[in-house]
């Protein structure tokens, strides 16, 4: 069970032991156990409470939580399933009931247990709790729009805590509420700007707004903001995957010499990788340096295995060679990419060379 519901859960018990307790000395005593996290002896006591009468809800209800503390939750279902039909208003039990079936992977059950519950009768701590073990549960059951209106619950309620935020950042892009997504990123990284998870996670739903942007401007806007947040990402982890997410939003928004920048550290991180040097080689290219392009792109072609990626790196190169008007070079590295449109036209760029 996560450390944060363990102490939940206690705070649970804590309300439920003083709010209606049987007097008995085993009762007495198991309190007195469970409060000193002695949960064994607890569970022990607590069976001689339930052994005396089956139907003590307050008896069955501790135990069933003490033995959830001992992580054997199939008796603890056992016994809070008896004490929710004892008193099947009773919240303390219904929460802790869900717990222990959350900590099964019942998930099913939890949603189930917790479709009608009041969150606002619920103390803030346990109505966190709820949110995020049912939005969970939801997510996992299919129920992706439950699961958005549980994350905004939780968002509203801890409106300062920026892994409520990405919680529900992830549970509006299930939904395709990408307006939803982007606010809460944008919020995540505001609170917490060192949580490089946040950033990431802002930086590619960046991306994927500038790729389906219609508007030329909107477009050239958001692939600016993308490639803000990817080099501040970048700079911070120094990671191969951040390196080459930030290389690929600066080509995108035509940032050449940031790209060449991140580019070259992307391949001095990774020996063996041609996507690097494909794009170091697209980059030095639109810095018009050609030399050392070719020299990437030459890289890239030895150390690409898939004949698509080779052909992809043959195409760059192609292009690489006609900006310096190396047209018979051109037309062959645009042959050996299987791009016959652009083969015929280095033909005709020949045929007219001689001419100009």
């Amino acid at each position: 069970m996560h450390p944060t519901v363990c102490r939940v859960l206690s705070f649970v018990v804590l309300l439920h032991i003083f709010s209606a307790a049987p007097a008995s000395a085993q009762w007495e005593e198991g309190v007195a156990a469970f409060k000193k996290s002695d949960f064994q002896t607890a569970a022990r006591l607590f069976q001689s409470v339930v052994d005396q009468d089956t139907n003590n809800y307050q008896g069955q209800y501790m135990l069933g939580v003490s033995l959830a503390r001992l992580k054997r939750h199939e008796e603890a279902i056992r016994h809070l399933k008896s004490a929710h039909d004892l008193a099947p208003q009773n919240l303390s039990i219904r929460m802790s009931l869900a717990t222990s079936y959350n900590s099964m992977r019942r998930y099913g059950d939890v949603v189930k247990l917790l479709a009608d519950v009041d969150a606002s009768a619920l103390p803030p701590r346990v109505r966190e709790t709820h949110y995020k073990m049912r939005g969970s549960a939801r997510q996992k059951t299919g129920d992706r729009n439950g699961a958005l209106i549980d994350f905004q619950n939780l968002a509203k309620l801890l409106p300062n805590d920026p892994q409520s935020q990405l919680a529900l950042a992830a549970a509006a892009q299930a939904v395709g509420r990408e307006q939803v997504a982007r606010e809460a990123l944008e919020k995540a990284v505001r609170l917490d700007g060192r949580n490089l998870d946040s950033r990431r996670s802002y930086v590619k739903l960046l991306v994927s707004e500038a790729r389906n942007a219609k508007e030329p401007e909107s477009k050239k806007l958001i692939e600016r903001q993308a490639a803000e947040q990817a080099a501040v990402l970048a700079s911070a982890s120094r990671k191969y995957e951040d390196l080459m997410l930030a290389t690929g939003i600066q080509l995108q928004a035509g940032l050449w010499q940031d790209a060449e920048s991140s580019a070259r550290q992307a391949a001095a991180g990774n020996s063996g990788d041609w996507l690097a040097r494909y794009y170091l080689g697209q980059a030095l290219s639109s810095n018009g340096k050609f030399d050392e392009a070719e020299q990437a792109l030459q890289s890239a072609l030895s150390l690409a295995r898939a004949s698509g990626d080779q052909r992809r790196v043959w195409k760059q190169l192609g292009f690489t060679l006609e900006l310096q008007k190396k047209y018979r070079e051109a037309m062959e590295a645009y042959r050996k990419a299987g791009d016959a449109a652009s083969e015929r036209r280095m033909q005709e760029k020949l045929s007219t060379a001689p001419q100009n």
